[in-house]
C-alpha cells in the first residue's frame, strides 16, 4: 500500500495482523418513542474505539475491507435485572461497517410474567476477543409490559360505528393506560369481523368493514362504516391479528383470514379460553341499539 490506512506510510511484504479495539460504546434507540414495550425488538448501536475515544475504522466485517477484523458481538444485561431475560443478544461481524455496527430486529427483553412493573435495563457489548463496552458507554432501555385492549360498541344502524381502542402497560397493582404509546399502528387487514346477527338472532345479511388506526397518547377508534344495506340492524364479533399467521389468537370461536400485524407484544390474557398471556383482543359491536337505561338518567330526586 502506498499510504496504508491513510498514514502516508508505504508498506510491501505480507503479514497476518490482529486489530482489537479498545473497548466498546453501547448505545440504544427505543422502539416506542421514550420506551420499548417487553418483547418488542429494539435497536443497539455498538462502536469500537481506539484509547483515546476515536472510532476504530478498521472493525469492519463489510466486503471494504479484507481481512476482515470486526468480530460478532454478544450483548448481555449488564444490570442483571432478573425480571426477565434478553433475548436474540448477538450482532454478526458483518454487521460492522468502518467500526460501527447495529442491530435490525433484535434484541428484545422477555418478561417472565406480563404483570411486571416498568423495568430498566443496561446493554453491555463483548466480542469474541473479550473486547467490552464494561466501564464505557452502556445505553439503558427503558421497558413496559403491554397490551392492546377493544371495549364493546353500540350506536345507530345509519351511521359509523366508533369501537374504543386503548394500549395498557402494567403497574404496581393494574392495568393502565399507557398514554406514551405514540406508536402503535394496526392496519385494516389485521381486524377480523365475524359472526354477524341480525335484531332476532339469526345470521344477518349485512355487512360492514373496519378501518385501521393509530395510537395518540395510547387511544384511538376503530371506524367500522354503516351496514349496508343502511339501516340494517347488525351485531358482529371483531378481533386484531397482533401475530404474524392468517388467522387471529382471540378467544372467539371463528378466525377469518387476516393480515397478522406483528404486535406480538401488545397480547394478553383476554378471555378464558387460555391460561398463557398470548390472546388477541376481541370485542362485540352492535348496530341498531341505543345506551340502555341504566346509563341514562332524566331526572334524580332524593326522598326523605
Amino acid at each position: 500500500s502506498a499510504s496504508y490506512l491513510g498514514s502516508g506510510m508505504t508498506l510491501t511484504g505480507s503479514a497476518t495482523a490482529t486489530f482489537k479495539p479498545h473497548h466498546f460504546d453501547a448505545t440504544t434507540t427505543a422502539a416506542c418513542g421514550t420506551f420499548s414495550y417487553a418483547w418488542q425488538p429494539f435497536v443497539v448501536t455498538v462502536t469500537a474505539r481506539n484509547a483515546a475515544g476515536n472510532t476504530t475504522l478498521n472493525y469492519d466485517g463489510s466486503v471494504n475491507t479484507s481481512p476482515n477484523f470486526a468480530k460478532a458481538v454478544t450483548l448481555s444485561d449488564g444490570s442483571a435485572n432478573a425480571t426477565g431475560t434478553l433475548r436474540d443478544p448477538s450482532l454478526a461481524a458483518g454487521a460492522f461497517v468502518n467500526g460501527v455496527g447495529s442491530t435490525s430486529g433484535s434484541p428484545y427483553f422477555a418478561f417472565t410474567d406480563k404483570r411486571t412493573s416498568p423495568q430498566s435495563i443496561t446493554l453491555r457489548a463483548t466480542d469474541a476477543d473479550g473486547v467490552t463496552s464494561t466501564g464505557f458507554a452502556e445505553g439503558s432501555m427503558a421497558l413496559r409490559s403491554g397490551r392492546l385492549r377493544l371495549s364493546n360498541a353500540f350506536g345507530r344502524a345509519k351511521a359509523p360505528l366508533q369501537v374504543p381502542v386503548v394500549a395498557e402497560h402494567w403497574l404496581d397493582q393494574a392495568w393502565v393506560a399507557n398514554t406514551a404509546d405514540h406508536c402503535t399502528v394496526v392496519p385494516s387487514a389485521a381486524i377480523a369481523l365475524s359472526n354477524p346477527r341480525n335484531a332476532s338472532g339469526g345470521v344477518s345479511a349485512a355487512t360492514t368493514s373496519a378501518a385501521g388506526f393509530a395510537l395518540t397518547a395510547g387511544r384511538a377508534t376503530l371506524s367500522l362504516a354503516a351496514p349496508a344495506p343502511l339501516g340494517s340492524s347488525l351485531s358482529l364479533d371483531l378481533a386484531i391479528n397482533l401475530g404474524d399467521t392468517s388467522a387471529d389468537q382471540s378467544c372467539l370461536a371463528n378466525h377469518p383470514t387476516t393480515t397478522g400485524a406483528r404486535l406480538y407484544w401488545l397480547r394478553s390474557l383476554n378471555g378464558a379460553c387460555s391460561a398463557a398471556a398470548n390472546r388477541d383482543p376481541a370485542a362485540r359491536s352492535t348496530f341498531g341499539i341505543y345506551s340502555p337505561e341504566t346509563q341514562r338518567t332524566v331526572h334524580v330526586r332524593d326522598l326523605f
